[in-house]
């Protein structure tokens, strides 16, 4: 897991270069105006700490789901295929995580941050509440039945 969060910062860190380098010329202007540097950087930085939050997010509900499984005996296998399911779904989200189809943009106003949900929001919604109900049901099923 370390590494898939390792591998999605810099992603995202060359992403947000890609889209500062695109839009060059805006920047341009918005210093020709006298934007201060900070109001020019802190949209992008807005953006990697959005998305940064999503990978976490998507990270800990897969965590906590194979914790789960195999808590309390630390012998306890999981299957293969169940395995398997975790690690396509955590990667699944995290290409939309680094995408726009998670976090399209970040706007950021004298009243604080609007981040414009993307297309594969309530599908994450669903994949984090789905995989974090189950970890909690099966934890309070061991728990139950080992008292």
């Amino acid at each position: 897991m370390a590494f898939l969060l390792i591998f999605a910062t810099l992603v995202i860190i060359m992403i947000i270069g890609f889209k500062i380098r695109l839009k060059r010329t805006e920047i341009e202007i918005m210093r020709l105006l006298g934007a201060s540097p900070s109001f020019i950087r802190n949209p992008f930085i807005g953006l990697f700490a959005a998305k940064s939050a999503y990978i976490g997010a998507i990270l800990i509900a897969s965590s906590f789901l194979y914790f789960v499984l195999i808590f309390p005996k630390k012998d306890y296998r999981v299957s293969k295929k169940l395995k398997a399911f975790i690690l396509l779904c955590t990667l699944i989200f995290i290409l939309f995580a680094i995408s726009n189809l998670l976090v399209k943009k970040v706007e950021i106003f004298s009243w604080g941050v609007n981040i414009v949900p993307g297309l594969f929001y309530p599908f994450f919604m669903v994949y984090f509440i789905g995989f974090m109900t189950t970890s909690l049901l099966i934890l309070i099923k061991k728990l139950y039945f080992n008292l």
